[in-house]
């Protein structure tokens, strides 16, 4: 990633690498990360074959995570089954880079949340889907946890990221609850005590709105789209 397009991001002169190590087993779903002693080799091979003007910093992706929040009736009794294939199908469809080919996984394809409510309505064994949003949740540059909602302020469709090296994994622990009669429900909103990542990430119940924070750099955000909230708060094992 250069300046020219990034202008946000790459000052002039430096060009940003975003790599990601080679996947060799797709059986369990991970976020690749290259260790520092990759990062190094790299940027010091990179130096060498360059111009001596270009400054180069190799780097990992930002992860931007987003979780899901719908009601739905289920044409099957196996619920837990099902569930965890749906999820599986949705890691699919929003990461096909890691199945797939890697290159991919930075292409500035949009995400959309009516595709990710058409494709969770087009599953054979979902027959209705009420109250569907969106939550987004973001680390800056100052170590703060971000949080959009679709169900709140941010109402646009497309799901924007930060940074032009950022890649959308879905948690594992979507909210997803079963109705027993297609009944519609308006979306609710969430905070960051609703998430839990993982199994045993939880946030905890003591978070709060930073007074007078700065919120980050969204050039890829619609304008007139209204300032996400940034939160401090307290990881609890």
């Amino acid at each position: 990633f250069g300046h020219m397009g990034n202008e946000s991001h790459v000052p002039a002169g430096r060009i940003v690498v975003a790599a990601l190590p080679r996947i060799d087993d797709t059986g369990v779903f991970h976020q690749p990360l290259l260790n520092p002693g990759q990062i190094r080799m790299m940027e010091e091979y990179l130096r060498e074959v360059s111009s001596p003007f270009a400054e180069i910093t190799v780097r990992n992706p930002v992860y931007e995570y987003v979780w899901f929040k719908c009601k739905i009736m289920l044409d099957t009794p196996e619920v837990g089954v099902t569930l965890k294939r749906l999820h599986g199908e949705m890691l699919r469809f929003v990461c096909p880079w890691f199945y797939g080919d890697p290159q991919q996984a930075m292409a500035r394809r949009p995400l959309k949340k009516s595709e990710i409510l058409n494709f969770i309505q087009t599953r054979p064994y979902v027959t209705f889907v009420t109250g569907f949003s969106v939550v987004q949740m973001k680390i800056d540059d100052e170590g703060r946890y971000r949080l959009k909602d679709s169900a709140g302020a941010d109402r646009s469709d497309e799901i924007a990221c930060d940074y032009p090296w950022s890649i959308l994994i879905p948690l594992s622990s979507n909210n997803i609850e079963l109705v027993d009669e297609p009944v519609h429900q308006n979306p609710e909103t969430s905070s960051l005590s609703d998430l839990v990542i993982g199994s045993n990430l939880i946030i905890g119940q003591d978070i709060k709105p930073v007074d007078g924070a700065e919120a980050a750099p969204a050039p890829l955000s619609p304008e007139g789209e209204e300032e996400d909230e940034a939160y401090w708060f307290t990881l609890k094992l």
